[in-house]
């Protein structure tokens, strides 16, 4: 795990820029931002920028990078839930930021059936979702998970950055090139021989309203098919791992006993990191699994606050998905 502290003179060019930012674009998430922010991003600090090369082309990197220090004055109120007016206009200066360390490393995307189609995710927790397995849980421990594991155009880099964590949260990683795994398991686990469904935060009825989401959902529940949990190169593999939604076929007792196997390797191998206010934290995706301890919420408008983006490597491989090119939302 890499950690990158910024320095103050860093924090001072990094606002102004991001002054400028916005009084050109007015919102975090507005197109014209998104469109143009792997060129603003060549205006942050060279150190800042080349810390995140490692996580983009070092198959060897461990997959998570944390850049800490960006200066938070939060006026606004955690919200209750994630469909709030200001949240389709983010313009707090640490959504600039970490939309520009995110296009560093690929483009920022969303999904119709995920918070209305919001680039810029809310993660907090919310009253009657406390035990679910969601991200606006809290009571219930988030086990460890590939973000979107079910789909094959999930981001293949998520950023989260925190905006207040006042009960001290940790936050889990753990990553697949920590983990060592006997022959016969790897190859088992190359194989397309286990069911992911979707989670359920993609499964909200009021937002599923497209046509290729409920095709691709629809198919995904037919038992033919089947995921590998490991892919890519046999000697650096990539990981798919979702145990709250993996089911290894009853009639397939070697597959259910790799995938247990590789269940006990992953939560033997973690880390747990308290992110502050003002960390921007980067994984990738393929390779690390994330989840977060649970903790009793606070709803008194100053409790836990964390955001979410998708990152994609490649955004046209999910052309078929979207309405244009033009457009960042998957499902529509």
């Amino acid at each position: 795990m890499d950690t990158i502290d910024l320095f103050r003179d860093e924090k001072d060019e990094i606002v102004k820029i991001i002054k400028d930012l916005d009084k050109k674009y007015g919102s975090a998430s507005s197109q014209n931002f998104v469109q143009n922010a792997p060129l603003h991003a060549m205006e942050l600090p060279r150190r800042v920028r080349a810390s995140l090369a490692p996580l983009k082309y070092d198959e060897e990197h461990a997959g998570i990078t944390i850049c800490r220090g960006f200066p938070v004055d939060l006026k606004t109120n955690t919200p209750d839930g994630w469909d709030y007016p200001q949240s389709y206009f983010p313009a707090i200066p640490l959504d600039y930021f970490a939309v520009l360390l995110g296009s560093i490393v690929g483009e920022a995307f969303g999904w119709s059936t995920q918070q209305n189609g919001k680039l810029i995710h809310d993660i907090i927790p919310m009253r009657g979702k406390e035990n679910q397995q969601l991200s606006t849980g809290s009571a219930s421990e988030l086990l460890l998970h590939t973000e979107d594991a079910f789909h094959e155009y999930r981001g293949e880099y998520i950023c989260f950055y925190c905006l207040r964590n006042p009960e001290r949260v940790q936050s889990i990683f753990a990553t697949i090139r920590d983990i060592q795994l006997p022959d016969h398991i790897l190859d088992t686990l190359f194989e397309n021989r286990f069911f992911i469904a979707p989670d359920d935060s993609h499964l909200d009825l009021a937002q599923r309203v497209d046509a290729a989401s409920e095709t691709y959902h629809r198919d995904l529940m037919e038992d033919e098919n089947r995921f590998s949990l490991l892919y890519g190169n046999i000697r650096f593999p990539y990981l798919r791992f979702d145990p709250a939604y993996t089911i290894a076929p009853s009639d397939d007792q070697e597959a259910a006993n790799c995938y247990v196997f590789l269940r006990q390797q992953v939560e033997r191998n973690v880390h747990k990191v308290e992110l502050r206010p003002g960390d921007v934290c980067l994984i990738d995706n393929r390779k690390v699994v994330h989840g977060r301890a649970a903790f009793k919420a606070n709803y008194n408008g100053k409790g836990r606050w964390m955001k979410r983006i998708n990152i994609s490597s490649n955004l046209r491989r999910s052309a078929f998905l979207r309405s244009s090119d033009m457009l960042r939302v998957i499902g529509t």
